[in-house]
C-alpha cells in the first residue's frame, strides 16, 4: 500500500496523508499488520476485482467489524484473451475502462466521497485499475500529470515482492514477453489514458460530471484530500 498523499497540485496545496490509499489485493496480510492497519484509521476498504478472483485470493479484511468491506469491479468482465488480441498496450485499455466504467466509477466516487477516516482502494497487483483510480483522483483535485505519471511508474517497482504470484497467471497461450509488457507500469500506458482524459473530458472533473458523479461529491473528495496551500 502507498498513501496519495504528499502530492503537490497547480494551486499550491498539497494532497494530506492517510485520506486515500492505493494498494495491490490484501489476500496475504498477517493477522497483525491487518490490525495494524485499521488501528492507523482505515475504516473502508474498495475491492475492484472480477468475483473470480475474490474467490480465488479471498480478501483478508473481509468480515472485519470495523472495516467497510465493498465489492465493486472496475469494468465488465471480458477475457484476457479478447484483451490482448484489441490492444497492443494497456493505454488503449485504460481508456476503454473509464469510457465504458461510468457506472463502476460513480460508485466508487461516491463511496469514497462519504467514507470516514481512511479509504483502501486496490485491485489485484495494484497496477492497472487502481492505477486508473488514483490518477482520476490526484488529476480531479489539480495535481500535475508528471506527478500521476510518477506514481503510477512506482508501481513497477512494487511488483518484484509479488512477481513469481503475477507469473504464475500467466495464461499458456501468451508469451512471456508479451506478458511482460502487460504487467509492466510503463509512464506512456498512463499517459495516453491522461492524454485522453483531456482530449475527451477536459479532466476528471469534466469526465465525473459525464458519468453522473455530482457536484457535492467531487466537492467532498477535494475538501477531504486537499490541505492548505504550501508557501515555499
Amino acid at each position: 500500500m502507498r498513501d496519495l498523499g504528499g502530492f503537490r497540485t497547480k494551486t499550491g496545496q498539497m494532497t494530506r496523508y492517510r485520506v486515500f490509499l492505493r494498494g495491490d489485493a490484501p489476500y496475504r496480510i498477517s493477522d497483525r499488520a491487518r490490525q495494524q492497519s485499521i488501528d492507523a484509521g482505515l475504516t473502508t476498504v474498495i475491492d475492484m476485482r472480477y468475483a473470480h478472483e475474490v474467490a480465488q485470493r479471498p480478501n483478508r479484511f473481509a468480515g472485519q467489524p470495523q472495516l467497510d468491506l465493498h465489492h465493486v469491479p472496475l469494468y465488465v468482465e471480458t477475457s484476457y484473451m479478447g484483451m490482448i488480441r484489441q490492444f497492443r498496450d494497456l493505454g488503449g485499455w485504460y481508456c476503454t475502462i473509464v469510457d465504458q466504467g461510468g457506472d463502476p466509477i460513480r460508485a466508487i466516487v461516491a463511496i469514497l466521497a462519504k467514507a470516514q477516516a481512511t479509504s483502501l482502494l486496490h485491485c489485484y497487483i495494484g497496477k492497472d485499475r487502481t492505477g486508473i483510480m488514483s490518477a482520476l483522483i490526484l488529476n480531479l483535485v489539480g495535481v500535475a500529470d508528471a506527478d500521476i505519471i510518477a506514481d503510477y511508474v512506482e508501481s513497477q517497482q512494487n511488483l518484484k515482492a509479488i512477481d513469481a504470484d503475477i507469473q504464475s497467471t500467466r495464461p499458456f497461450f501468451v508469451p512471456k514477453a508479451q506478458f511482460a509488457n502487460i504487467i509492466a507500469a510503463k509512464s506512456e500506458y498512463i499517459t495516453t489514458l491522461l492524454s485522453h482524459l483531456s482530449l475527451t473530458y477536459t479532466d476528471a472533473a469534466g469526465y465525473m460530471r459525464n458519468i453522473g458523479v455530482t457536484e457535492e461529491e467531487i466537492a467532498m473528495i477535494r475538501n477531504k484530500l486537499l490541505g492548505p496551500a504550501v508557501v515555499d
